[in-house]
């Protein structure tokens, strides 16, 4: 069974990583679909984030599906972080990959992304963990 984590980081991120079972903490974690996730809510960078997770012989998570979304929104709902880093990252041609070499053929974009953040450099992606303040104000109960 290949391992991943889920990072939370930098006041809202998110990372993941296909791990060895040994390397999990305890609690945080998810089984899904052959894969084990595993919510770390620690502040980072999206480079800190992958470090951590190739150091734990993992990777980011990289979300290819909308049940593999919901599985990864499921374990996140929990965190502390508002945001959480994930795999994807903007290639020198101004496309998205993800850090496994997997074609970004799944997105499930915010309205008006990748916007490239005001021309701040935005080249990673996160996921928000989407409590009531980050729903659209259509979306809350």
């Amino acid at each position: 069974m290949k391992r991943r984590i889920i990072s939370a980081l930098l006041a809202l991120v998110m990372a993941a990583a296909v791990l060895p079972f040994g390397a999990f903490a305890a609690g945080n974690t998810l089984d899904y679909n052959g894969h084990r996730y595993e919510r770390i809510d620690s502040s980072m960078t999206w480079s800190e984030a992958k470090a951590y997770c190739e150091n734990k012989g993992g990777h980011l998570v990289c979300i290819t599906s909308a049940q593999e979304q919901a599985a990864v929104e499921q374990l996140i709902a929990s965190g502390s972080k508002n945001t959480y880093w994930i795999g994807g990252y903007r290639t020198g041609n101004n496309t998205f990959a993800w850090v496994t070499g997997e074609k970004m053929t799944y997105t499930k974009w915010d309205a008006g992304e990748p916007n490239n953040d005001l021309n701040k450099g935005e080249d990673s992606v996160h996921i928000y963990r989407l409590n009531e303040s980050h729903k659209p104000s259509s979306q809350r109960s």
